[in-house]
């Protein structure tokens, strides 16, 4: 679900840190009159470890290597998730509205999805906002918006029939178009499982339950 995704990537964000100015070198006090002779760094950002003799220096300096490269993954998964909130928000909202604003509504499924993934309120807001307003504006006529995996295809038209192959919908203007199921979006492919489904049968009256 891309509410799990999203909400992962948030939970990597520390807004409070600045990953920016971490300067790992000034972690790390070298102790460069205990290496070896013919140390090489390899590229790497420190001199390794094993040139070192002194057991304790060795220890204390590689607790503090280790210590710099964690704040560095971290400053390097800061700066990653803050780019996918900015660059990626408003592409996760426009596919959740997009899902939540076809009929038949599901706005409390939607609530609850949000609240379950805790989902910040401002976010939320938004989101929510846009669907009570198609709530409002559209209501429950049978009529939706149908459209293709690869969107060349869209029609505001009501259910009339399909079979395991092939769907026929009613435009407003009467007319009716029949389409393949394999070429709509999942969204409309279960809207038509849900209109075959047997419904369950209602009680006559003076039945018992």
């Amino acid at each position: 679900m891309i509410l799990y995704q999203w909400n992962k990537i948030l939970s990597f964000i520390d807004d409070t840190w600045d990953e920016d100015k971490v300067a790992i070198q000034y972690l790390v006090e070298i102790p460069w009159n205990a290496f070896t002779n013919g140390i090489s760094t390899s590229g790497a950002a420190f001199p390794p470890s094993e040139a070192i003799e002194n057991i304790e220096i060795r220890k204390k300096y590689q607790a503090q290597v280790d210590k710099a490269l964690e704040t560095q993954a971290r400053a390097d998964l800061q700066r990653r998730a803050k780019t996918v909130r900015k660059l990626k928000r408003n592409i996760v909202k426009k596919y959740i509205i997009e899902i939540y604003s076809l009929h038949p509504f599901a706005t409390a499924e939607l609530e609850t999805l949000l609240k379950a993934h805790k989902i910040d309120e401002a976010f939320s807001k938004e989101i929510l906002d846009v669907i009570h307003k198609e709530e409002t504006e559209h209501p429950d006529d049978g009529f939706r918006i149908w459209r293709s995996k690869d969107k060349l295809f869209e029609a505001d038209a009501k259910f009339v029939s399909a079979n395991d192959k092939e769907l026929t919908i009613e435009k407003r203007d009467g007319k009716r178009t029949t389409i393949e199921l394999k070429l709509l979006r999942k969204t409309d492919v279960v809207y038509v499982s849900d209109q075959l489904a047997p419904k369950p049968e209602t009680p006559k009256p003076g039945s018992s339950p």
